[in-house]
């Protein structure tokens, strides 16, 4: 499972993908192409979001997060960390006994992530559901690289 998301203020797209089922050995894809243009997760939504549900602790620190819910970041992190645990919850839902393991890690130029991989289960051979909420200066030819897309 490989979980991609890309987001500005114009627009938001999730994209997901499983790779291979494990019994009968063919490559399949997840429905998840979902491309919202504007965001309207609302304030509301990302005030009453149950943070307790996620997968980890949120990357930014949850005072930030509170003493800004207006803002488009704190509404993306938000979303996403709830996204994912969705997700989560429904892949182990498929699979009898394997659970996800949980890495929480942090980015010293700013930011972090939370992977999420479940491996050698009886229904997925392995999958992956990951967050990245990173900041700071991209280097010049990372800048290229995309305007190049």
């Amino acid at each position: 499972m490989i979980l991609n998301i890309i987001s500005s203020t114009v627009k938001t797209v999730f994209t997901v993908t499983c790779l291979k089922i494990k019994d009968d050995n063919k490559l399949r894809l997840i429905p998840g192409t979902l491309i919202a243009l504007g965001i309207s997760y609302s304030t509301v939504a990302a005030k009453s979001l149950a943070i307790d549900k996620f997968m980890a602790d949120t990357i930014t620190d949850s005072q930030t997060l509170k003493s800004k819910p207006e803002d488009m970041k704190t509404i993306m992190e938000l979303m996403i960390m709830d996204i994912q645990a969705q997700f989560c919850r429904a892949l182990e839902k498929e699979e009898p006994k394997e659970k996800f393991k949980v890495d929480r890690w942090l980015r010293p130029e700013g930011g972090g992530g939370i992977t999420c991989v479940m491996q050698e289960g009886e229904v997925f051979e392995k999958a992956g559901v990951n967050v990245s909420v990173v900041h700071g200066n991209l280097p010049p030819r990372a800048i290229d690289q995309m305007r190049a897309r």
